[in-house]
């Protein structure tokens, strides 16, 4: 894909393990990339600070996607837009403390701007009948595998990559995308390329235009190689 402007791609079992440690071949790659003109932009469930720390030490240039879409900022403007409603995420907590549902927040979640996130000690799928019970079809409740993400269901990693995508000027056939997860499908909507790693579910890769033969940090590296990046 020699027209690639842009790599697009998650922290959390893309760049890291299923221990959330950094593979260190994926931030050489992506070090390489960077070279060759290309701006990467990380997307990822996690707060701000965290997704610009990570940017920064592994060398990437572009805008940071945060807390699944529902933030974005362009570092080289210090701008920051927040697309989310927090306060909207709030109260479906109200709820499920109603229905005698206790959850945990997550340790980041006091730093969140646009989300709301749990500990996986509940079931999503019993998060998901209390919403159908009172008719909650404006958010949206996603297991990462590492938290509970709870978001507005108009916001998501593709909403927000559409938006940068816009801001610099850049077509779906010159940016590409890499993750792992449900938080991930929607960006795969809004480019022309996108990859989803071995250890993604099924129906995640059924919506990726490739797929990796390796997980984690390997399948990274083996997705620049199948887009012709590396």
């Amino acid at each position: 894909m020699k027209n690639l402007k842009a790599l697009a791609f998650d922290i959390d079992g893309t760049i890291t393990d299923d221990r959330r440690i950094l593979c260190l071949d994926a931030v050489k790659a992506i070090r390489e990339v960077e070279s060759k003109g290309i701006i990467t932009i990380v997307a990822t469930g996690n707060v701000l600070p965290v997704a610009y720390t990570i940017s920064e030490f592994i060398g990437s240039s572009g805008p940071i996607i945060a807390e699944n879409g529902g933030v974005i900022f362009f570092k080289d403007v210090f701008e920051r837009i927040i697309l989310g409603n927090r306060k909207k995420c709030l109260r479906l907590i109200k709820i499920l403390e109603k229905e005698g549902i206790k959850v945990e927040r997550t340790l980041t979640d006091m730093c969140r701007l646009s989300e709301v996130t749990l500990l996986r000690n509940v079931p999503v799928e019993i998060i998901h009948s209390i919403m159908a019970k009172y008719g909650i079809d404006d958010l949206t409740v996603v297991d990462t595998k590492f938290a509970i993400h709870i978001t507005e269901a108009r916001v998501n990693k593709g909403v927000a990559l559409r938006v940068i995508m816009e801001k610099l000027g850049l077509k779906p056939s010159e940016v590409a995308y890499i993750g792992d997860s449900e938080n991930d499908v929607g960006a795969f909507s809004v480019v022309e390329y996108s990859v989803a790693l071995a250890n993604a579910p099924d129906w995640v890769k059924k919506r990726a235009k490739y797929t990796t033969k390796r997980s984690y940090g390997e399948g990274f590296v083996e997705a620049l190689r199948i887009l012709g990046i590396l």
